[in-house]
């Protein structure tokens, strides 16, 4: 590599020139210089490919340069009396170069080949576009954006089926989506687990499967869902309006719920066989714990529900029920319990000074301790055991996790089963292993 010395400071660093050998499209390669520039005043870096004749065959930069207008939580509204959500906040996409997205947001790896548009954002970990007509295809996409700037802003007086309004649908899913998978992906949840991406650069797994995300999604309403196929075959998020209120909600605005339906990806692809009455029920409690934690709010979907205690029967905090209280056959009031003890889990960690990103470690990388179509007590002995076992004294990070489930009736030996008919059987116990006493 060769430096050049421009002998004043517009560039934060001397341009350099690199020989490289490049790929040509038909498989050869040809001797060409790799150049680095890099400003000053404005942080742009580019790498430039120049091959023979001068001829420049690929030009890359590497700045961050976007930004999104978005409700960081949901947006700001009074419910039962008590103003909540977050103000709507320009935010940075990630700059260049990170492990979770190395080429950023919105990257040419995406199914529109780096081109956005006002209703389709499209980069390597998401594709998000209005799907009003619920044909599983991309509507209209609007004007292009070339500039970086997905900025519109929300009028909330009037239907979230404006077009401007349209617009930070798009903006706030695409946004919430990629900000998931790069939490997800600093905690374990990468290529070799079979995250969702549509070029795995060379890092494990299989590539192809960006998440579909459909906003505003015409195919229903008052619900989300995601389907998630193999490793290597693309997800579906389907977003929908929310007729609670007038004018009506929409759920792209409301991160509980984007967050909700990308955990279901994440403990089909981590764990796999989460449907049927238990492990269906996890499921759905596994996916709340990404909204709660990611929001540190112990209610989901306030906003689209229109409620203080959201979508759910109770907030998390002091959760009332208990293991031997499971019954029936509905997987989201069965699911409560077990987003109920990670709260739990999270207040222990906080009170014993316990880093929250540890909690974040051993929820995701637990889940490679736990068998398909878990059971409650799985799930636990998981993930205690990548904490490190329940041996390491009472305020072990192990122990503290397993104390949280004991609490709720999980602990040692305790069990429990049911039938596809909703049947549950269950034996309920606060034991602790000796080590955690």
């Amino acid at each position: 590599m060769a430096r050049f010395s421009t002998g004043d400071a517009y560039f934060f660093q001397d341009p350099a020139a690199t020989r490289v050998l490049a790929p040509l499209g038909n498989g050869g390669l040809e001797e060409a210089w790799l150049v680095e520039t890099w400003t000053g005043r404005g942080n742009q870096l580019w790498h430039t490919l120049i091959g023979n004749g001068r001829r420049v065959l690929s030009e890359e930069l590497r700045t961050a340069n976007e930004n999104y207008r978005v409700f960081p939580e949901h947006p700001l509204t009074v419910i039962g009396g008590a103003t909540v959500g977050t103000p709507e906040t320009v935010i940075a996409g990630p700059a260049i170069g990170g492990a979770a997205s190395p080429n950023g947001w919105i990257s040419s790896n995406g199914r529109t080949a780096g081109v956005q548009a006002q209703f389709r954002l499209s980069g390597n970990n998401a594709d998000a576009y209005l799907d009003r007509d619920a044909n599983n295809a991309p509507d209209a996409s609007g004007t292009i954006i070339s500039n970086g700037e997905f900025t519109a802003a929300a009028n909330l007086a009037i239907a979230p089926t404006a077009a401007p309004n349209q617009q930070v649908a798009i903006q706030n899913l695409f946004y919430s989506v990629n900000l998931i998978h790069d939490k997800l992906y600093g905690h374990g949840f990468n290529e070799a687990a079979g995250n969702f991406q549509e070029n795995n650069l060379g890092r494990g797994g299989v590539g192809n499967d960006s998440v579909l995300a459909e906003a505003q999604d015409g195919g229903g309403t008052n619900n989300a869902n995601f389907s998630t196929p193999a490793d290597g075959s693309r997800p579906r998020m389907q977003m929908y309006l929310w007729t609670r209120t007038s004018p009506n909600r929409d759920g792209d605005v409301d991160s509980d719920i984007v967050f909700h339906e990308y955990g279901h990806g994440l403990t089909w692809r981590m764990i796999g066989s989460m449907s049927g009455c238990m492990s269906g029920a996890i499921g759905e409690g596994a996916s709340d714990v990404l909204a709660i934690l990611m929001n540190n709010d112990d209610v989901v979907g306030e906003y689209s529900y229109n409620s203080p205690n959201g979508i759910r029967r109770y907030r998390y905090t002091n959760y009332p029920l208990r293991y031997n209280n499971l019954s029936g056959n509905s997987v989201h009031a069965n699911g409560e319990l077990f987003a109920a003890i990670l709260w739990r889990a999270k207040e222990k960690f906080a009170a014993a000074g316990k880093p929250i990103d540890a909690l974040w470690n051993h929820f995701v990388n637990g889940m490679n301790y736990t068998p398909s179509a878990p059971k409650y007590e799985q799930m636990r002995d998981g993930i205690v055991q990548a904490a490190g076992g329940a041996t390491g004294g009472p305020a072990s990070e192990g122990c503290l996790l397993y104390k949280a489930f004991a609490e709720f009736g999980v602990g040692s030996g305790a069990s429990g089963r049911c039938t596809n008919g909703g049947r549950w059987t269950v034996t309920a116990t606060t034991n602790v292993p000796a080590g955690c006493q």
